[in-house]
């Protein structure tokens, strides 16, 4: 198969099994929460979280399946081993030592100083964006206890805003210092100020057999066989209701929601 159609093919499996993903989280969690607005004195008894994981044993069955066959994919329709891209800021700190004169390190001292400035606004951000929430999470008047659904919605609309906004803060200035990278790095390569390293000679590489990558399939399958085996005499056994007590005793007693 060509390589172009190949990578096609991969990545659309791959968009589809993401969207997949996707899906089955939420069915989960809209389970959950239909579940817990189900109410009674033990709305995550074994009965009802038994007949809540029986409807999704088939979405979940397929998800795998799916998962499954990705890696089939992979390994049937493998892409062509292209070279990586070294990012600039790598190939920067490289050629340093190559970098001579005084328009060149000039070049190279006003990019740290804004990748400094950068990184420093993103700090200073990030941490004000910590203070805001832990003063708002360390204030007990905004959990009274009273209204969970109203709390969690209070939380998520003072808390998350700032999560985001330091997130993205963080994500420009690894941009923005990727940029800077990439314009230091051409005009430094198109002066008279760096020196080119002298050539060597291309080593053969050699490669694995190929019964390697079959004995690695092959291993990897029998560990997911072996997983789900296990995974299946754990839920005969009485293992997820288990869990599942301890993963609710841990959210409504040591976390402090209930």
């Amino acid at each position: 198969m060509h390589a172009g159609s190949t990578k096609t093919i991969r990545i659309a499996y791959g968009v589809f099994l993401a969207l997949f993903t996707v899906l089955l989280g939420a069915l989960y969690l809209a389970f959950a929460v239909r579940i817990y607005a189900g109410g009674g004195e033990s709305p995550y008894s074994r009965e009802v979280v038994s007949a809540a994981l029986l409807k999704l044993l088939a979405p979940t069955v397929c998800y795998f399946v799916a998962a499954v066959g990705g890696f089939v994919l992979s390994v049937l329709f493998p892409l062509p081993k292209e070279k990586m891209r070294v990012p600039a800021d790598t190939v920067l700190k490289k050629v340093r030592k190559r970098v001579h004169g005084e328009e060149g390190r000039a070049r190279l001292l006003r990019y740290d100083r804004t990748r400094i400035a950068a990184w420093s606004a993103a700090a200073v951000f990030s941490a004000v964006a910590a203070v805001f929430c832990i003063v708002y999470l360390a204030t007990a008047a905004h959990f009274p206890a009273k209204n969970l659904a109203a709390e969690a919605v209070s939380l998520a609309v003072n808390v998350l805003p700032w999560v985001g906004a330091a997130l993205l803060v963080f994500c420009g200035a690894t941009a923005y210092e990727g940029f800077a990278a990439r314009r230091t790095l051409a005009s430094l390569l198109s002066s008279r100020d760096f020196s080119a390293p002298q050539r060597e000679e291309k080593r053969e590489e050699k490669s694995a057999p190929a019964w390697t990558r079959y004995a690695l399939f092959g291993t990897r399958v029998a560990i997911f066989v072996l997983g789900a085996v296990f995974l299946g005499v754990g839920i005969a056994n009485g293992g997820a209701h288990d869990v599942l007590a301890k993963a609710v005793a841990i959210c409504m007693e040591c976390i402090g929601l209930g």
